[in-house]
């Protein structure tokens, strides 16, 4: 009965004594926890000795399984905590460390050896815990090691559904293993899903994905078994899915060697490709470093006392050679003759001993003829220096003396006798001397040449840091220029359709616009300083302020007057005088005041005309031929009126756009390309406009370089 049955499930032995034909055994099983009851597998009968030696080979095998599994656990737990961007081997980890602990819970069932006592439906909410957490760690190891191949919303769901399944555990057994059938057929889905990404992976050649997917086809297919096994469907299969999971694990193991060799392969490739940017980085900071005249003049002085040292070294070389073929008529007059040279001399052996060395060797590095006795070798004098300033000695000589080959002018570190070490350049020849193969070497001390070179490096190393805290200023410069200027939001306040084409010349701008509503008028302007970049820049600054200053109170001031207050404090502000330098600064301006009510238009420019588009006619209302500063003609500016209709375009422009070089043969663009363009383009939208009329002005720029800043405003009334 219920009350008093206790609910268990294990394998056991029972010994009977047959001493007649017939034997009935009878079995008592009652299920009131369970999905389903009696046996999981059909009962076995045999000799006693068979039988135990099964089991006992059957719990061997889940154990050897166990301790494979779980070492490769504890393996990939150990490659993620040294490489912990690599999530896929945590992920990994946990799912070999789970399939592991699954391995003595299922088949012989080893757990119950141990723990003779363990509770029933502990060992079944075990059991069935490490089911569903296999399925979330092998559906993030998946997603981890396939990214491109597997859909990130396709793992969430996966690891959703297997964690409600989980969460399951907390009822009681006969509410999760009943829903066991449901979890198989969700898995088998999800299988079939998964077959689909990893083929992609074989097929887009993913490293190691043919070796990883055939383990994993041969893994889903023990999980398949397993499900049948489970569900009672066959009776003729055991479970398979800890084989399954050593054969994954054994096929994870090769695609991670495979990794690993790849990645050391790529670190080869990363470091040539390195070493190359960092030869040719001093390229680029040389020729970044002329743009800068002040500061290049000391480097062009050294680079002209290298010049003459290395013209110095060559005549030295070249006389050299001229007196090394004269020497080698007579040995005898060789000898007095290199005792004379200002360059140390000396002669090798074929195992590299010094034969001989003339006296500018021996003061050179402190060394005598005691010391030549003792078979002093160039191996201990002459040393290449490595990335870590380690010595170490050269190859190239022992080349040289294995093949007689000719070094000429390699740079090496001499040794002194007090361990001291200088730079040099050494050449080497073979010589025949007695009938006998020797080498004859000479080498030139470049400390000075190496210390100023290292001098220019530093040099260079000053000046691109000058040069970028000047960019830097430069930047935080524009950021205060585009601060005083009317935003979007104020301009599309007073005109709902607009657009601004604003391109300068270098960081900060030469041009500025500058919009004021008072009252029922609208006060708008567009200017063109002297220069561009910080010189024009600080113009466009005092412009701005001039127009705040006249533009502070109620009473408009007509444009015209306006330039002509601005002319005179542009004069006072930079202290002009006709015919001394800084008379050319100012600015080229026009500036309109509108009645938002009559739409009158009052319009006064400064070599700046306005352009109006009405009715697709193009009407041209230029300026006064004079700038805003001194200049020989100082007349009054002339103010036009203008009655606007709704639907006009009102167009203001600086030089910068009509004196773009390009075309087809490179010339300005002019006014009248202008007025072409925007007929025909006029029909469009401002922001069409806008679109089309950059794209035009960079294909006709072309490759040519921008020379001046560019700004454009169209106002649609």
């Amino acid at each position: 009965n219920k009350k008093e049955s206790q609910a268990r499930e294990f394998p056991i032995i029972k010994t009977v004594e047959i001493n007649r034909d017939t034997t009935i055994v009878i079995f008592q099983i009652s299920n009131f926890h369970h999905r389903a009851g009696g046996f999981f597998t059909t009962p076995k009968l045999g000799l006693k000795e068979d039988i135990y030696h099964e089991r006992s080979m059957k719990m061997a095998f889940d154990l050897l399984l166990f301790g494979s599994i779980l070492i490769m656990s504890f393996y990939h737990f150990g490659v993620y905590f040294m490489r912990r961007k690599k999530p896929a081997s945590l992920f990994f980890g946990l799912f070999t460390l789970v399939l592991a602990v699954r391995t003595i819970f299922t088949g012989s069932q080893f757990i119950i050896t141990v723990f003779p006592d363990i509770s029933w439906s502990l060992k079944y909410r075990i059991e069935y815990l490490t089911l569903f957490l296999s399925a979330i760690f092998m559906s993030l190891f998946l997603y981890h090691i396939y990214k491109k191949d597997i859909g990130k919303r396709v793992t969430q769901i996966v690891v959703l559904i297997s964690s409600l399944y989980t969460f399951s555990l907390i009822a009681s057994p006969s509410f999760f293993t009943s829903i066991l059938f449901t979890f198989q057929i969700f898995m088998l889905l999800a299988i079939v899903y998964y077959l689909y990404p990893l083929g992609l992976a074989v097929y887009r050649k993913r490293d190691g994905a043919r070796i990883l997917v055939t383990s994993i086809i041969i893994f889903f297919a023990t999980i398949v078994n397993d499900i049948i096994f489970t569900s009672g469907v066959s009776s003729k299969t055991v479970e398979l899915v800890p084989l399954g999971t050593f054969i994954f694990i054994l096929g994870q193991s090769l695609v991670l060697a495979k990794i690993f060799n790849g990645a050391f392969g790529t670190n080869e490739i990363l470091t040539k490709e390195l070493d190359y940017q960092n030869r040719n980085l001093e390229k680029i900071v040389e020729k970044r470093t002329q743009q800068i005249e002040v500061q290049s003049q000391d480097i062009i002085a050294k680079n002209e006392e290298l010049k003459q040292q290395n013209e110095e070294i060559q005549s030295i070389n070249d006389n050299l050679e001229d007196q090394k073929l004269r020497l080698t008529e007579s040995e005898g007059k060789f000898r007095g003759l290199v005792e004379l040279l200002p360059e140390a001399i000396f002669e090798l052996n074929s195992l590299g001993e010094i034969i001989y060395a003339n006296d500018e060797f021996f003061n050179k590095l402190g060394f005598n003829l005691l010391d030549l006795q003792k078979n002093l070798s160039i191996y201990n004098l002459v040393y290449e220096q490595n990335e870590n300033n380690e010595l170490k000695k050269i190859k190239q000589i022992e080349l040289l003396l294995a093949k007689n080959n000719v070094l000429k002018e390699r740079e090496f570190l001499m040794s002194k006798k007090d361990k001291t070490t200088f730079p040099i350049l050494l050449s080497v020849s073979a010589v025949l001397l007695s009938e006998n193969t020797a080498y004859r070497c000479v080498f030139i001390d470049i400390s000075r040449r190496v210390k100023n070179e290292q001098i220019i490096k530093d040099s260079y190393k000053l000046i691109r840091k000058k040069n970028e805290d000047i960019t830097d200023s430069i930047r935080y410069a524009l950021n205060i220029q585009n601060a005083v200027l009317p935003s979007g939001d104020v301009i599309a306040s007073h005109f709902k359709d607009y657009f601004i084409i604003n391109r300068p010349h270098s960081i900060v701008s030469g041009d500025f616009y500058y919009i004021k509503s008072i009252g029922d008028k609208i006060v708008f302007a567009l200017s063109d300083c002297t220069g561009h970049g910080v010189p024009g820049g600080f113009m466009t600054m005092l412009g701005i302020t001039q127009l705040n200053d006249i533009y502070n109170a109620d009473d408009i001031c007509s444009p015209s007057s306006a330039l002509g207050v601005m002319r005179k404090k542009v004069i006072e502000s930079l202290n002009q005088k006709m015919d001394e330098p800084g008379a050319k600064d100012g600015m080229d301006m026009m500036l309109c005041i509108l009645d938002k009510k009559s739409l009158k238009l009052e319009f006064s420019g400064a070599n700046q005309p306005l352009y109006i588009m009405r009715n697709g006619i193009l009407i041209i209302t230029k300026g006064d031929k004079m700038p805003i500063g001194i200049y020989r003609k100082m007349n009054d500016f002339t103010s036009h009126e203008i009655q606007l209709q709704k639907g006009d375009i009102l167009y203001l422009f600086t030089d910068g756009i009509v004196d773009v070089f390009g075309g087809e043969k490179n010339k300005r663009l002019y006014t009248r390309g202008l007025q072409e363009l925007i007929k025909k383009v006029h029909h469009e939208k401002l922001a069409e406009q806008e679109k089309l009329i950059n794209e035009f002005l960079l294909n006709w720029q072309g490759d040519n370089k921008q020379t001046d800043d560019m700004l454009m405003l169209a106002l649609r009334i």
